[in-house]
């Protein structure tokens, strides 16, 4: 399902990361005991990162 995050205009929809991953100012922390899926962080920060 995931939610949407909007980057300069454009929606995104993302699963893992929240939405404030794209501050500016922003110092994203994955916390211990967190399970995640590594395939879908990856895929989440890259199309993120393309937006930059």
């Amino acid at each position: 399902m995931g939610h949407p995050v909007f980057v300069d205009g454009e929606q995104l929809v993302v699963h893992l990361l929240a939405s404030g991953v794209c501050g500016k100012n922003c110092t994203p922390v994955i916390g211990a005991d967190l399970v995640i899926d590594p395939e879908v962080l990856l895929r989440e920060v890259e199309l993120l990162s393309a937006h930059k």
